[in-house]
């Protein structure tokens, strides 16, 4: 099964009680007493707080995204300002300030502009947009990644508890991980045996439980282990 107690220590959770992993076991028939079991037990326990912590990140990243969104917004209306009619001078005015400023030359390989342009202050002013689309297409980026996944949100912690006791389900207890439910509660033993170590963490709807063993099932069941 491999040594998980590296994986345990993060998140100072004290893990499942003895009595509650033993009690556990006499109802969905395993040795509760074991100590490699119970050390699975509480792997499975563990995977809710790993997602609750991803989680966390995942909404830390809003704000980052309020804030790149706010930049783009910001380069788009200068840069609709410094294209506008009334700033057909602007590159005057840069050439102006580079003097006053004794600031170096700018990039004068423009295909757009003449040879004579060149000693001028447009390429200051187009090297001013270039470096505006470059700082724009970054801005982009930034937004894609900040950016939820598409679709209706999933509850992670709750799957990681579904997937890991499928795992366990099958490969130690040798049971098929099924979720018939009705009105959305579940029916199984898989079902129940989730619920139980869901609700021993903190309360959970029925609904919230049977959604993740379909999404869990699912997946399993398209990619099938060899």
């Amino acid at each position: 099964m491999g040594d998980k107690k590296d994986i345990l220590s993060p998140f100072n959770d004290p893990g499942y009680s003895s009595n509650f992993i033993e009690a556990l076991g006499k109802e969905f028939g395993f040795n509760g007493k074991c100590p490699e079991i119970i050390e699975e037990i509480n792997y499975i326990r563990n995977g809710y707080f790993s997602a609750t912590a991803a989680d966390r990140i995942e909404a830390s990243k809003k704000p980052l995204r309020a804030d790149y969104a706010k930049l783009k917004q910001g380069i788009e209306e200068f840069r609709a300002l410094i294209e506008s009619p009334e700033s057909q001078d602007l590159s005057f005015d840069m050439y102006l300030g580079a003097l006053r400023l004794d600031e170096s030359k700018s990039q004068t390989e423009f295909p757009e502009i003449t040879a004579l342009k060149k000693t001028s202050g447009k390429p200051y002013y187009l090297e001013l947009l270039r470096l505006l689309r470059i700082l724009e297409a970054g801005t982009d980026i930034a937004i894609e990644q900040f950016s939820p996944p598409l679709g209706r949100p999933r509850d992670y912690a709750v799957e990681a508890v579904v997937q890991r006791s499928a795992d366990f389900w099958e490969d130690n207890l040798g049971k098929k991980f099924t979720h018939d439910y009705h009105d959305g509660s579940g029916l199984s033993r898989s079902f129940l045996f989730v619920q139980r170590l869901l609700n021993d963490i903190k309360p959970i709807e029925d609904k919230k439980i049977t959604t993740a063993m379909r999404s869990v099932i699912a997946t399993r069941n398209e990619n099938p282990q060899n």
